[in-house]
């Protein structure tokens, strides 16, 4: 797929577009990064609930910066890393995609955030969801204020049901690979 923004090739996946993404101009490797968030989690979660508004997806850093973003964001794009902010269009629908991400989805995010208005704690407003390419995926999950960055409380997530299984090295020497 080609990774710049052109009239025949805005969408780098089928529901995901460079604009909506703030994708313009980045490296390809930021690209990469974010077509495997959007392929592992945002495809599927967009195929099961519907239309999705992201509200922030790749951040230069002086955007980072000017929201307040903390300096190793997953926005950045940096060393495998992609974060999107989103809402479904239908709002009632976002405490059930948390929900299912969290107690019923086997997707390999790394985190997923719940935030809340910070002047009304019953609202949720939208969903953090990262990824990280590098590492095996983590599956936390927390919840807290918009904006917060350091008020977050964890809550439960259920395992992965289908984890891959690889066998082990049968040789009995250790290898790099």
């Amino acid at each position: 797929m080609k990774n710049t923004i052109d009239a025949e090739h805005p969408m780098i996946t089928k529901h995901f577009s460079f604009v909506e993404l703030n994708l313009q101009g980045a490296t390809e490797r930021v690209v990469e990064n974010y077509i495997k968030l959007c392929e592992q989690v945002m495809e599927p979660i967009r195929e099961k609930f519907g239309p999705l508004v992201i509200t922030s997806g790749y951040r230069y850093e002086t955007l980072n910066n000017a929201v307040g973003g903390k300096p190793d964001s997953f926005h950045l794009g940096f060393d495998g890393k992609a974060a999107i902010d989103f809402r479904p269009f239908r709002k009632e629908k976002l405490l059930h995609i948390w929900d299912w991400l969290r107690l019923d989805s086997d997707l390999l995010f790394d985190k997923i955030i719940l935030e809340r208005d910070k002047h009304d704690a019953q609202t949720p407003v939208i969903i953090h969801v990262q990824l990280d390419t590098r590492n095996p995926p983590r599956r936390l999950a927390y919840e807290g204020f918009t904006g917060a960055g350091t008020s977050y409380t964890a809550v439960n997530v259920n395992p992965l049901k289908n984890l891959p299984i690889t066998e082990p090295l049968d040789d009995g020497e250790d290898s790099e690979a």
